[in-house]
């Protein structure tokens, strides 16, 4: 019985109810005294919810970042943390710190969380690593009393990332031209 209102005749009963509810069983086999009444008290669980400081990101090559994860509601006993780099399995632990060898230049991180009890609970952002710029160039002839045209031919990162350049003259002069 729920609120006075048989919920079942049977000897098991399903019940979908998004809130805690007190439900009384009584058996009786037709003999009044041998039947038998008990109060159960079903406490429901709210959803799953991940809490993490996982959010679309941007590092620098060589930048280290960590992220956690912690959980409310659902079967805190169960908890399980995965997390998927690029939809692939990479670390089921509450913490974590991709390595910047595995990210490619935009790479998916999902922390999914599951207890065995609620609906999972899915959190997916965009990881992008700014590629290092390399340092290269090539020269004019160099003659003594003339100017000498030094141009950049490495590669620096495309937009919106900003390189800036030092041209260092063995320490007599320099340039950010």
């Amino acid at each position: 019985m729920k609120s006075n209102t048989v919920l079942s005749t049977t000897d098991s009963l399903i019940l979908t109810n998004p809130k805690s509810v007190k439900i009384q069983l009584i058996v009786n086999d037709g003999c009044e005294a041998l039947g038998d009444t008990a109060l159960f008290n079903i406490i429901v669980k709210p959803p799953l919810k991940a809490i993490t400081n996982l959010k679309d990101t941007s590092i620098c090559a060589s930048q280290i970042v960590n992220f956690t994860a912690t959980a409310q509601g659902g079967d805190s006993k169960a908890y399980h943390y995965q997390w998927l780099l690029n939809n692939k399995l990479y670390d089921t632990t509450n913490a974590l710190s991709p390595k910047t060898d595995d990210l490619n230049l935009k790479s998916t991180l999902s922390l999914i969380l599951s207890d065995n009890c609620s609906a999972n609970d899915t959190i997916t952002k965009t990881i992008t690593v700014k590629p290092s710029p390399k340092s290269d160039f090539i020269y004019d002839l160099a003659c003594s009393h003339t100017v000498t045209k030094f141009q950049f031919t490495g590669t620096k990162p495309a937009s919106p990332v900003t390189t800036n350049f030092i041209w260092n003259y063995n320490n007599e002069g320099a340039s950010t031209l």
